[in-house]
């Protein structure tokens, strides 16, 4: 496996999960997932948005 595909796989993993994360503690409506890579570390992060229409 190259270092793309790895890294790939990695990413849709942990995406995978922070899915199911916001979905058993809140809304999958409004979220927001910041991924930043740099020399094989990744930094993942949900952020749980709330919206209400006035």
């Amino acid at each position: 496996m190259t270092d793309k595909e790895k890294l790939k796989k990695k990413i849709n993993s942990k995406v995978n999960e922070l899915i199911d994360g916001a979905a058993q503690i809140g809304s999958i409506n409004f979220f927001e997932i910041n991924i930043k890579h740099t020399k094989n570390d990744l930094m993942i992060e949900l952020k749980n948005k709330y919206k209400d229409r006035v």
